[in-house]
């Protein structure tokens, strides 16, 4: 069975590709209610291309308010199905290639969402096109369901699911590790403030840090009228020696350009990055700055979210559990003018985590601080138990095609399996490969876009084979 399997995949190859190039051409960011549609036409140009790609291949398939789109392989009763997204984060700065474009080199595959998460998608396409080739017969039916929000804490989907029910099995492929069965509740509010325009010197006249609250940033900068390189200089390095982000002090007409440069890294693997943002807030909350506005914000956000603090101890965080540990914290984006600031985070509590002991303690801190906090949903943990059906399934196919003992664990991050009662996440790649996943030169080995085609294709006949 696996050497039929593997000679189909192996003779498709180009044809995955060539769909998989397709859709990373378009830079499918989702922008809610852009352009008239749910998350903005790049992202609605990506499901009528997936759409596209599906119906070529036969099989029956329905937009869902160009905001999903479900493929099937026809009337038969669904057993299982495959939840993957269209929608990505944005390219960001320092790419080797170009980011919408598919790069073939050196048995790998680049470029923003080869690995999160279009090239998943391709492979789960495929899947269901090998099986119903080679394995017409089965009982039950599969359901690929695409979605284009994700990324921005999966609207698409909680909309979806006030009208639709999903089958008895379900995964994602849309996971670091192998096997993830536990995500931590999310908390994410808009954070702002506001305050009279200021003439007193020195002051920060601009910050922008970050492009999206789900993802480390790399690079920040910072204008501070009233001061000069050489006045900063020895602070800077001293701190960048501390936080390992570095910073380039330049003198300008308007001030003090200071551009700090970090690491990127995905939300649920924070420690594997170095916080741009974090970092030159505080460094600029230690310069000597006139009581203003702005400073007074710097000073504020450096005290809450401070660089070596990820886990919220500034916030009054102490909710921790044994299955997923302390809260995590991590500022992610900010813009601030000379009148206001614009602030996001992403707050992740483990099991115990609950609307008072977790989102109101965020709250309060903001409050008290003189922010302004939106109103704003909390999403509860999710955890299927490591002895469930679908877990073990999952372990035992990760053996097969892998040939090792699979990871089973909880994560930081979350994925479209967070909202659907029973669901688990799966790896896109053999654990300890950095795919550079939400960072600059996103990539997936070609064995590993293989492996998991692989995988895809078991699980179906798997678990669209049980009566």
């Amino acid at each position: 069975m696996r050497a039929s399997i593997q000679s189909w995949i192996a003779a498709h190859r180009a044809d995955m590709l060539r769909d998989l190039s397709a859709l990373i051409e378009v830079p499918s960011v989702a922008k809610p209610g852009k352009d008239g549609l749910p998350y903005g036409a790049e992202c609605r140009e990506a499901l009528a291309r997936a759409e596209a790609i599906a119906q070529k291949l036969g099989f029956v398939t329905e937009t869902v308010e160009d905001a999903a789109l479900t493929v099937q392989w026809d009337g038969r009763d669904v057993n299982f199905a495959i939840l993957s997204h269209l929608d990505v984060v944005p390219a960001g700065e320092g790419w080797t290639t170009p980011p919408y474009t598919l790069t073939v080199e050196d048995a790998c595959i680049r470029g923003r969402g080869v690995t999160d998460d279009k090239g998943p998608a391709v492979a789960a396409l495929y899947a269901m096109a090998a099986v119903r080739e080679l394995y017409p017969d089965l009982p039950h039916g599969v359901r690929l369901w695409l979605g284009t929000a994700e990324e921005i804490g999966s609207p698409d989907l909680k909309h979806y699911l006030n009208t639709h029910t999903m089958p008895r099995y379900v995964i994602t492929p849309d996971a670091v590790d192998a096997i993830v069965v536990g995500e931590c509740a999310k908390y994410r509010p808009a954070v702002s403030a506001a305050w009279e325009q200021s003439d007193a010197l020195p002051r920060v006249t601009h910050l922008q840090g970050g492009r999206v609250r789900n993802a480390i940033p790399a690079e920040a900068e910072a204008c501070v009228a009233g001061l000069n390189a050489a006045q900063v200089r020895p602070l800077a390095e001293s701190w960048s020696a501390q936080t390992e982000v570095n910073f380039t002090l330049t003198d300008t007409e308007e001030g003090l350009l200071i551009r700090a440069s970090g690491r990127g890294a995905h939300i649920g693997k924070p420690h594997l990055g170095r916080n741009a943002q974090t970092a030159l807030v505080e460094l600029l909350a230690k310069l000597p700055l006139a009581d203003c506005g702005s400073a007074r914000a710097i000073r504020a956000m450096a005290t809450l979210f401070p660089y070596a603090d990820p886990y919220g101890t500034a916030l009054g965080l102490t909710v921790e559990d044994a299955v997923m540990g302390k809260c995590r914290i991590n500022a992610t984006t900010c813009t601030l003018t000379e009148t206001g600031v614009a602030l996001q985070f992403d707050g992740r509590g483990g099991a115990l985590a609950t609307e008072e002991n977790f989102a109101r303690v965020i709250d309060r801190a903001l409050t008290a601080a003189g922010f302004t906090v939106e109103e704003s949903e909390m999403d509860a943990a999710h955890f299927v138990d490591p002895k469930a059906e679908i877990v073990q399934e999952m372990a035992q196919l990760w053996r097969t095609v892998r040939g090792c003992e699979p990871a089973v664990v909880s994560m930081v991050a979350g994925s479209y399996a967070h909202f659907v009662e029973g669901a688990i996440a799966v790896g896109r790649a053999a654990e300890g490969i950095d795919c550079r996943i939400h960072k600059a030169d996103e990539w997936l080995p070609l064995a590993d876009f293989a492996c998991l085609t692989e995988l895809l294709i078991l699980a179906i006949l798997r678990f669209c084979g049980k009566e």
